[in-house]
């Protein structure tokens, strides 16, 4: 598991005050052959891995990074709240909780002090996330990476 991107501890991200700075995390491998942050595998498999407020948050910073075209400043409140988290943003706070969460298991990374890179694209589980999943998850995880490799399915979207 990922704690940091480029050296950065995760903690990082909650240094300081003000609204952290959401980034792309250019990823060739993940971008030409990951699935849409609002895709099946996203919903099916990476769900279980980040659990409900992972996942929604992932597909909130990433359709944001789409409508901004880009960069982008993301109050911490405000997406605590729209996430239905409350408004804390202590480093404890669940919106907190939730960020470290994607960090942990790589959809996002730390890359500065309160800069968040985010896959804009969500790979296959590895095998270690994979081997967490009920046999059903893990079956559908196998069906849609096999229709990303035929073709069947979009790189991304």
């Amino acid at each position: 598991m990922n704690d940091s991107v480029q050296g950065f501890r995760a903690s990082a991200l909650f240094e300081g005050e003000g609204p952290i700075r959401v980034v792309p995390w250019p990823d060739p491998v993940a971008d030409a052959s990951g699935f849409a942050a609002n895709s099946a595998m996203v919903e099916w498999c990476w769900l279980p891995v980040v659990g409900p407020s992972g996942t929604w948050a992932y597909r909130r910073l990433v359709s944001a990074l789409v409508a901004n075209k880009g960069s982008y400043d993301q109050d911490l409140a405000e997406l605590a709240h729209w996430l239905g988290l409350g408004s804390g943003v202590s480093p404890n706070a669940p919106v907190s909780r939730t960020l470290l969460r994607l960090v942990r298991f790589g959809l996002a990374g730390v890359t500065g002090t309160r800069t968040l890179a985010v896959r804009r694209t969500a790979p296959p589980l590895r095998s270690s996330q994979l081997n967490r999943l009920n046999p059903r998850l893990q079956r559908v995880h196998a069906t849609l990476v096999a229709q990303l490799r035929a073709g069947e399915v979009t790189p991304g979207g």
